[in-house]
């Protein structure tokens, strides 16, 4: 996975560029905590007060190994079970998991998992990016942060967990709307690790065909999958459809200028 590059103008640093319209207008973001969706905030004491435990004894383990050490995660069987479909599944079935109550992830990072575990537990992601008192360096904690946030919601459609895929997606969405960014570096490793039909895929697509300007594509032209061009071309002409100049062409526009009568 990769990050989401920052527009700041290299001549004049704090400046942001690239960027059609102010993302800011379009979200209910919450004034006593801007950087926070308001319709997440509004939810957050109703969600949290709504996960009670029968069970509190009984725990799962995560055995997370990418590296040489493998880490364990103990979580709440019933927490996690009540989220993923398929965990529930694993776990309480014939499989493996389900005599060992063990859940390898050989590819998975702690950060990534760790969000999936806090979201389980309070239905928020704690971002750097959100905190109030953040301001926007373009670096590389940043760009970790967002490439973190493609890994979660790629792990959360393994474990069919769709309220935290709209999670994700919803502090991608703020997070441009704070930063006035696109996430460019992370476009190779959706388009590698997600289907035609991804939401995660359509919602990159959508940015950049509503909000990317012209410079944009010039400067970043080597960061586009080449299907990820052929959608938002596509992804253009079906906004731009119903126009009433979209068909016409003014042939002489490309006559080749001559100086003979």
């Amino acid at each position: 996975m990769s990050n989401w590059n920052s527009y700041l103008d290299s001549a004049q640093l704090g400046q942001r560029r690239n960027w059609e319209g102010d993302l800011s207008q379009d979200s209910a973001v919450s004034e006593q905590h801007p950087r926070q969706p308001a319709s997440v905030l509004s939810d957050q004491k109703e969600r949290n007060d709504s996960i009670p435990f029968s069970d509190p004894r009984s725990l799962v383990a995560f055995i997370i190994r990418p590296g040489p050490s493998p880490s364990k995660f103990m979580v709440h069987k019933e927490i996690i079970c009540r989220h993923s479909e398929v965990l529930k599944a694993a776990f309480n079935g014939k499989f493996v998991e389900g005599e060992t109550q063990q859940y390898r992830l050989e590819d998975v990072s702690q950060d990534v998992f760790r969000l999936v575990v806090e979201w389980c537990y309070s239905r928020n992601l704690t971002l750097l990016q959100l905190a109030n008192d953040h301001e926007y360096f373009d670096s590389s904690e940043e760009h970790a942060e967002n490439l973190t946030l493609v890994k979660v919601w790629i792990l959360a459609d393994m474990f069919q967990m769709p309220q935290l895929q709209n999670e994700v997606i919803t502090s991608m969405y703020t997070i441009a709307s704070i930063t006035a960014t696109i996430p460019t570096t992370t476009f190779n490793y959706r388009y590698d690790k997600t289907s035609a039909d991804s939401l995660l895929r359509k919602y990159a697509v959508q940015v950049c065909a509503a909000r990317a300007k012209k410079s944009f594509y010039e400067e970043f032209s080597g960061c586009f999958p080449q299907q990820m061009l052929i959608d938002i071309a596509e992804t253009m002409v079906s906004m731009f459809e119903d126009l009433n100049d979209q068909k016409i062409i003014t042939v002489s526009d490309f006559h080749v200028k001559s100086n003979t009568a």
